[in-house]
C-alpha cells in the first residue's frame, strides 16, 4: 500500500490513510456492518483515553511498563492511552467509579 501511495508511515506502525484509503477501509467497515447487522449483531466503540483506575483494578497498570502512554487530563486525573481495550470492555458490566460515573460528570 505504501508503494501504491495510499499510505504514508510517519511512526512506528503509525500510518497516515490518504483520501482513497479511507474510502476503501469505509466501504470494508460498511460491508461488516452490514454483516453484523444481518445476525443481529451490536457494534462497540470503545475511548481512547481511559481513566488510569480501570487499568489499575486489572493490575495491569503497574504491569506494563513503559509502552503504555500514562498522563493526567486537566482535572490531574490519571489516565492512560488504551493500547488494548479489555478493561473498557469490562467496565460497563461492573459498577463505575465515581470518576466514571454520569452523576459526577454531571456534578
Amino acid at each position: 500500500m505504501m508503494r501504491g501511495g495510499y499510505i504514508k508511515p510517519v511512526g512506528n506502525g503509525i500510518f497516515t490513510l490518504f483520501p482513497i484509503t479511507k474510502r476503501i477501509t469505509a466501504k470494508i467497515e460498511n460491508i461488516i456492518r452490514e454483516e453484523m447487522n444481518r445476525i443481529d449483531g451490536q457494534e462497540v466503540l470503545f475511548p481512547v483515553a481511559m481513566p488510569a483506575d480501570m487499568w489499575r483494578k486489572s493490575g495491569r497498570f503497574d504491569a506494563i511498563g513503559s509502552e503504555l502512554l500514562r498522563f493526567q487530563d486537566r482535572s490531574g486525573a490519571d489516565m492512560v492511552l488504551g493500547m488494548t481495550h479489555e478493561e473498557a470492555a469490562v467496565q460497563p458490566r461492573s459498577r463505575p467509579s465515581s470518576a466514571t460515573s454520569p452523576a459526577a460528570a454531571a456534578a
